[in-house]
């Protein structure tokens, strides 16, 4: 199985990927938007993740663009940020 997770705070992404490893997962992670549009067109993943305020490209915007396009059209994404 494989996770993807698009997050640009390092501390945040460890701690995300620490799930899906724990459950045997593979874990792909990308800092922006941008790229996370450029994987998820190119890979199948079983479930992704995106942080809500990224550069280049929000995680709202990549997962509508993602939905639009590529092999993850209908992959489960989360949608979170830590924003209060």
């Amino acid at each position: 199985m494989l996770a993807f997770i698009a997050e640009d705070n390092s501390a945040i992404a460890w701690l995300h990927r620490t799930t899906p490893t724990r459950a045997g997962m593979d874990v792909e992670v990308v800092e922006n938007g941008q790229d996370a549009v450029e994987i998820a067109n190119r890979m199948k993943f079983d479930v992704m993740l995106f942080d809500f305020d990224m550069p280049k490209l929000d995680g709202l915007g990549a997962i509508r663009t993602i939905r639009r396009t590529g092999v993850n059209q209908r992959t489960p994404a989360i949608l979170c940020t830590g924003k209060v």
